[in-house]
């Protein structure tokens, strides 16, 4: 698992878990701005670096790219904050 964590006041706060396929950071690539939190690994994890240059590109010229993250990130709102919701009510939102 990956956690996407804030860091606030000098507290970390859980924004996000991410799993097995899961993308991170392509929303705000694509959005034009900033990423706004810090991600770490819960253990070991391969994580893919692709450039914002070349997402960008790609989602400029292959249709079925921008369509794939339209689509995920359409159907995985919903899921993403019931599964946030309730990882909250577990840890209580604080990590350090």
């Amino acid at each position: 698992q990956i956690e996407l964590i804030s860091n606030e006041e000098n507290k970390t706060w859980l924004v996000d878990i991410c799993n097995e396929g899961d993308l991170f950071g392509a929303r705000a690539v694509l959005a034009g701005g900033d990423y706004a939190t810090s991600a770490r690994a819960k253990g070991e994890a391969l994580v893919l670096a692709i450039s914002a240059d070349k997402i960008k590109d790609l989602a400029a010229v292959e249709v079925q790219f921008a369509h794939y993250f339209a689509v995920n990130f359409a159907t995985t709102l919903p899921f993403r904050a019931k599964n946030l919701q309730e990882t909250i009510r577990r840890s209580e939102n604080t990590l350090d």
